[in-house]
């Protein structure tokens, strides 16, 4: 079954692609991509962990 990552929640969402929704009620997941079937879950959420945190990090405001 094919899934997609929250990025609000965190969470992998199994779907059919009918609703695109997260069930948490985190809202629409339309923009996600499908996660390939072969690929390790736990190595996926801690990727997108990352690259979130390292979003974050270069969004700061820099004053000096």
């Amino acid at each position: 079954m094919p899934s997609k990552y929250c990025p609000h929640c965190g969470r992998i969402i199994s779907s059919n692609n009918i609703p695109n929704y997260c069930v948490w009620g985190c809202g629409s997941l339309k923009d996600q991509p499908l996660i390939p079937s072969d690929t390790n879950l736990l190595y996926y959420i801690k990727l997108k962990q990352q690259q979130m945190n390292n979003q974050e990090n270069n969004n700061q405001l820099k004053l000096f």
